[in-house]
């Protein structure tokens, strides 16, 4: 439409686009000439950018839109964002409530024998099913009263239950206790995956 028509709307406008790091440079430079005279608000987080549309780091370099960045975690227990930071190399000032932040490598640990009460949301995530097997976690997490494997976006969580889910559909979710599976995984997808944990983390390497 805006190749046949031009410029759609040349009001002075405010656009908002969330989560931008999911857009394209072409998506962005699009909604740029529908609104032709607009200001555009972009609000999202670069370290979580799971597929490469291009260069938007660049993009708004270019174009000279000023950066603003807010690094203070509220939402994460401190010891969670202490983690974060030291393994990805941010500065989030920590200001949550006290929690757990741990690594296992695989190989040094037979099971996961933590307690689950039933007013968690608990989540182990994993790159797929290609990386991880279910049946391998579910023999993993030996004292799990119930498995409750999200492989679609109708799948509903379970409060009490464990959540199997993939590291591309947790994003935007939150949970008290998370199981990280890294293997296979890039490093924007560990960080998504970490940064779902709101009180309680546990990292699984097989380094």
């Amino acid at each position: 439409m805006q190749a046949l028509f031009g410029v759609l709307n040349n009001e002075r406008v405010f656009v908002y686009i969330d989560e931008y790091q999911n857009f394209g440079v072409e998506e962005i430079n699009l909604i740029r000439r529908i609104f032709g005279n607009a200001v555009c608000c972009l609000f999202g987080d670069m370290h979580q950018k799971m597929v490469d549309k291009g260069d938007l780091a660049r993009l708004i370099e270019d174009l000279k839109w000023k950066n603003y960045e807010l690094n203070q975690n509220y939402r994460n227990a401190r010891e969670i964002t202490e983690y974060v930071n030291s393994r990805f190399g941010l500065s989030m000032l920590p200001i949550g409530i006290s929690g757990r932040a741990v690594e296992k490598n695989i190989d040094g640990i037979r099971a996961i024998d933590d307690d689950f009460n039933e007013g968690e949301r608990v989540a182990i995530i994993i790159k797929d099913e290609g990386a991880v097997s279910i049946d391998f976690i579910k023999k993993f997490f030996k004292t799990a009263r119930e498995f409750n494997v999200i492989k679609s976006d109708v799948d509903c969580l379970k409060k009490g239950s464990v959540n199997i889910i993939t590291v591309s559909m947790s994003k935007g979710l939150e949970f008290e206790k998370v199981y990280v599976f890294e293997k296979g995984m890039t490093i924007n997808e560990k960080y998504v995956a970490c940064t779902r944990a709101l009180k309680c983390l546990t990292i699984i390497s097989d380094n």
